[in-house]
């Protein structure tokens, strides 16, 4: 679910995040908690609060270095290649 609305967004994403995407960073200063959080709130918040401030590479706006496969096929296949050397 987290991944398909970050995967429909790669063509519209900046660059670089705005302030108010740096802004909402602030979410993840939080003491360390006695204990962990349920797994469903911990997506949430890294969707909800990081999702905003990442850039990615596999969209047409990205012009930064040159960092390996971008499209996300290939990706997917440089790490399955990579799964398999390992095993």
């Amino acid at each position: 679910m987290f991944h398909v609305d970050y995967l429909g967004s790669v063509g519209t994403r900046r660059v670089f995040p705005d302030k108010e995407a740096l802004d909402g960073l602030a979410a993840f200063d939080e003491s360390f908690p006695e204990k962990g959080h349920d797994e469903m709130s911990t997506l949430a918040l890294l969707d909800d609060a990081g999702t905003p401030a990442t850039s990615t590479s596999n969209g047409p706006h990205y012009y930064s270095f040159v960092i390996g496969a971008t499209l996300p096929v290939a990706d997917a296949a440089e790490r399955l290649a990579l799964a398999c050397a390992a095993g």
